[in-house]
């Protein structure tokens, strides 16, 4: 998560609920983040970026074939408000996903959430994507104590971690 995107306080404040993972095969967290998992926020930027944010994961939905019939664009349409955190109402989705401006009802959430999507990379978030990973949060809230994780063991380029406990990846204190 790049600190330009100010998607970390955008969690925080309740206008980003879903964290979105769009990929060409299926890797983690897929199949594996799982309702009342708890889930870490840092941004990327190299090894002394603290973990600072952890949410309640409330649900997930996956999709596959994403790069037919139009499947990715319905994904933002519907879900693209909480995805990028424009949604102006900070209401946490209902149960069924629904709540505010979650379902992008308005043209001009619509529009800034095509924007948003468009600028990635200078094309669609979904190019040359096939699976996409929503993932509801819930009770979100900063940590008390920001800490440093070790990834070695899971590449530089990894995105989301999957572990049994965050213990496995402190990295001590100096």
């Amino acid at each position: 998560m790049s600190k330009a995107s100010g998607f970390i306080d955008k969690i925080l404040s309740g206008h980003k609920t879903i964290e979105s993972r769009w990929y060409a095969t299926r890797r983690p967290p897929w199949d594996r983040v799982h309702a009342g998992d708890t889930v870490y926020f840092k941004y990327s930027g190299g090894a002394g970026e603290r973990v600072k944010v952890r949410a309640t994961v409330d649900r997930v939905q996956q999709f596959e074939n994403i790069d037919q019939d139009g499947a990715a664009q319905r994904i933002l349409d519907q879900h693209g408000a909480h995805i990028f955190g424009t949604d102006t109402s900070a209401t946490a989705p209902t149960e069924a996903g629904k709540g505010g401006a979650a379902e992008a009802d308005n043209e001009e959430t619509k529009n800034r959430t095509a924007t948003g999507a468009r600028k990635r990379r200078g094309g669609p978030l979904w190019r040359g994507k096939k699976y996409c990973i929503l993932v509801w949060l819930k009770d979100v809230m900063e940590v008390e104590d920001p800490f440093l994780i070790n990834k070695q063991g899971f590449g530089k380029m990894t995105a989301w971690l999957t572990v049994p406990n965050i213990s496995q990846i402190l990295l001590p204190e100096d």
